[in-house]
């Protein structure tokens, strides 16, 4: 009887939702449509109120335990153990994006150079940068030290095609081949992203006539980085970010707000380019392994049984999922792909078969937490006892698990492309506790992963060095080493020391592990 009156408490919810999608059509076509929906709405408000209250109410009664898979039940209630994970229960990496560590200087006709040059005043003078273009050592030298045989870093389209048409530009090819001969000279396996969020000026992602350009960039700069040995591929970073940052939020550019239809336009042309991408490269090079790079951001509410608050709040939590993560999600399962937000958005597309994947790069950091109230204050919070970043990020690593869980589904390896905490969740910069009990959780999370059998194969930390975050500049520093946009000085946080010991522990405890003899 429970899931009889749950089953019908969905079906009322998605009929209210229906009657407040917007319509596209004749203006008569709109009338009769929206008279329809009107009807509709009254209709299916009391249902809605009626059903889904009668299907919490009952579901508390008779579900008090819990039914969840593992990993799930460890993210609703997560224990800790107090001893320290003794080791790394995976191979680490690092990871990092062109843009953010060369800065506009060195790429200049991108649509963030132009940000930085619009917010030039705002931002103040941005000084020196990590400049991996010119001093690959600075990142090459530091993963030696750490003991890190992995590193992820995104190519720039505006570098190999400076003029969209144009001939690609040989010496900048070089110049990411040659960074890739030194990782796999030192031993460093590379995984390349040939999208993380910098784009040059000529290209939108609103424009579907622009994926034939971008493939055509990828197949350039995937065959060409085959022979010095890269193997593992990102087409595009966090999509979701892309659509919900650019189009909803108006952080990134193009600046758009409330745009859930252009947001949708921009996730469509991203999974039609990945996937021609894929099709493409794989008739070329069966070995290689193309993935995607998914930021699993899932909003929960703050109140629990608050009359007022707890609807508004779930309303809220759940259309901000679907942009960020659940309309994805199933389509990466399904290829099916919808996204709709009552008044702003109605959009559909499909694909003959889901996405093809030969892994997902999962990237978390939190599941924000939704509070609304009449005495204002920050709508993003916290718990009792958690700690919030100055990006507004709660540490929550418990929410790993069930994003461990979520991707499972796919069916393909799991690589954490994407780990990472900023140093505010300290209480100064010459403190790592929080991070290092944060990245040590971290650990005893993807311990429990594969406990249950989970894919996971490779964590990246996010990320080595300070490095331009975006629309906050150097506001944000996510570090492992601090680097002194002054001075262009480098130097280790405690966390270092932290990660060196775990890395060289699990290389013992595999030789260890080794027959005599081998």
């Amino acid at each position: 009887m429970v899931s009889t009156i749950s089953d019908i408490s969905d079906w009322c919810l998605e009929k209210l939702e229906e009657s407040l999608l917007p319509v596209n059509g004749s203006t008569t076509q709109k009338v009769a449509s929206y008279a329809l929906h009107i009807f509709q709405f009254t209709l299916f408000l009391p249902l809605a109120i009626i059903t889904s209250s009668t299907s919490f109410t009952l579901n508390h009664i008779f579900y008090k335990n819990s039914h969840d898979a593992p990993l799930v039940n460890f993210a609703k209630h997560p224990k800790w153990s107090d001893k320290p994970v003794h080791s790394a229960p995976i191979d680490i990496g690092f990871a990092n994006a062109d843009f953010q560590v060369n800065g506009p200087k060195e790429h200049l006709n991108t649509n963030w150079s132009t940000f930085y040059e619009n917010h030039a005043q705002e931002l103040s003078d941005l000084g020196h940068y990590p400049d991996m273009w010119s001093h690959p050592e600075r990142v090459i030298d530091r993963l030696n030290e750490l003991g890190c045989k992995s590193f992820r870093f995104s190519i720039s389209r505006d570098k190999i095609e400076p003029v969209e048409g144009q001939p690609f530009s040989d010496y900048n090819l070089q110049h990411y081949r040659n960074f890739c001969r030194m990782l796999t000279a030192n031993g460093i396996e590379p995984m390349i992203t040939l999208n993380h969020f910098s784009d040059p000026t000529y290209f939108s992602w609103q424009r579907p006539e622009d994926i034939e350009g971008f493939v055509n960039y990828a197949k350039v700069v995937a065959d060409s980085l085959y022979e010095e040995g890269v193997r593992k591929i990102v087409t595009i970073n966090e999509p979701c970010v892309v659509a919900f940052q650019s189009f909803v939020m108006g952080e990134f550019p193009p600046h758009h707000k409330l745009d859930f239809h252009g947001a949708a336009q921009v996730l469509e042309n991203m999974m039609r380019a990945h996937t021609r991408i894929y099709e493409m490269l794989k008739n070329t090079h069966p070995d290689l392994e193309i993935g995607l790079a998914h930021n699993l951001i899932r909003f929960r509410y703050f109140h629990k049984t608050n009359p007022l608050w707890t609807p508004i709040e779930k309303i809220l939590c759940h259309y901000l999922t679907e942009i960020n993560h659940g309309a994805l999600m199933r389509f990466l399962e399904t290829g099916k792909f919808s996204l709709k937000v009552p008044f702003r958005a109605n959009y559909t597309f499909e694909m003959p078969q889901k996405p093809p994947l030969d892994f997902i790069g999962l990237q978390y950091y939190t599941d924000p937490l939704l509070k609304l109230s009449f005495t204002g204050g920050d709508s993003v919070t916290r718990v009792a006892g958690e700690k919030v970043s100055d990006y507004q990020y709660r540490s929550y690593p418990q929410g790993l698990a069930s994003a461990i869980e979520e991707c499972s589904r796919l069916g393909v390896p799991i690589d954490l492309t994407e780990i990472g905490a900023d140093i505010s969740f300290n209480l100064n910069e010459r403190s790592d506790e929080a991070r290092i009990r944060y990245f040590d959780k971290v650990f005893q999370v993807i311990q429990k992963a594969l406990e249950q059998n989970k894919p996971v194969r490779k964590l990246y930390f996010w990320t080595l060095m300070d490095n331009l975050e975006w629309h906050k500049a150097w506001q944000l520093r996510f570090g492992f080493y601090r680097f002194d946009s002054k001075t262009q000085e480098i130097t280790p946080r405690p966390v270092v020391n932290w990660l060196k010991e775990k890395i060289a522990n699990q290389i013992a405890d595999r030789v260890a592990a080794q027959p005599i003899g081998c």
